[in-house]
């Protein structure tokens, strides 16, 4: 079995080392900031239970930030092979750097946070969608356990479909992707940034919305999800993990709706 596809077994650049500590400071953030939503109330599922109604602009702004910092902390981590390796590609190819040694590896980390921005937009009209239908709970969970089994068979069944499939093998070799899509400047870095975002968006589209079965301000759901998508994607072997994953979801969802019933 292999980790990480040997990107940490050679010594690091300036630029590598830059970008990893950016990012371990936005995952920080990120994950500090949950932390507080999540144990101190700061407005969380109760807010978003609470004025979901009105559709107030604040509603928007705070349930968007929240979903957005949700993403950081749980996504980014897995974007930090891509980017080791599209650093070391980049100083190969042009030696100059900006925004203090991060060369343009800064653009393709905004790339891939904008695709996931997108989809925080999502998040966010879907969750309000829920609370009008009062389907969510105070901490922003399914109230029916069939909406959960449901929920989890769906996600199950995706993880043997052919999108899955796809999107994840381009998430867990970056080389390829690079060797055939790359773009040069900043923009190019941007693009390439949003294109893995948007893969990385179609690999884990309904393993995120899991977070309405646990609660959406749920730290163990977090870290759990979080540590799945770095195994699915850091992971190489002839152990499937997405197939077991399926089928632990499958089955979950199953022993739910089969319980309900008695």
């Amino acid at each position: 079995m292999k980790v990480f596809g040997g990107i940490f077994r050679h010594r690091l650049n300036p630029e590598q080392i830059v970008l990893l500590g950016m990012m371990f400071n936005l995952i920080a953030i990120s994950w500090i900031a949950m932390y507080d939503m999540s144990w101190m109330h700061w407005s969380g599922g109760a807010h978003c239970a609470t004025h979901s109604a009105a559709f107030s602009f604040s509603w928007v702004v705070i349930s968007f930030c929240m979903w957005v910092l949700m993403m950081v902390a749980m996504m980014l981590p897995s974007f930090l092979k891509s980017v080791l390796l599209f650093a070391k590609m980049d100083q190969s190819r042009n030696s100059k750097r900006s925004f203090f040694g991060m060369g343009k590896g800064i653009y393709i980390v905004l790339g891939y946070l904008s695709a996931w921005a997108g989809y925080s937009l999502l998040g966010t009209a879907l969750q309000f969608l829920l609370l009008r239908l009062d389907l969510l709970s105070s901490d922003l969970s399914f109230h029916s356990m069939e909406w959960s089994a449901g929920l989890l068979i769906a996600t199950g069944i995706f993880q043997f479909s052919g999108l899955k499939d796809r999107c994840l093998s381009q998430c867990k070799s970056p080389l390829g992707f690079f060797l055939t899509s790359w773009k040069e400047g900043a923009l190019g870095a941007f693009q390439m940034g949003w294109s893995q975002g948007v893969y990385c968006v179609g690999c884990c589209l309904l393993l995120m919305l899991l977070m309405f079965v646990g609660g959406v301000m749920s730290l163990s759901w977090m870290i759990g999800l979080t540590a799945l998508v770095l195994a699915e994607k850091w992971i190489d072997g002839k152990f499937s993990i997405r197939k077991t994953t399926g089928v632990a979801l499958i089955g979950w969802g199953l022993f739910l709706f089969i319980g309900k019933s008695f």
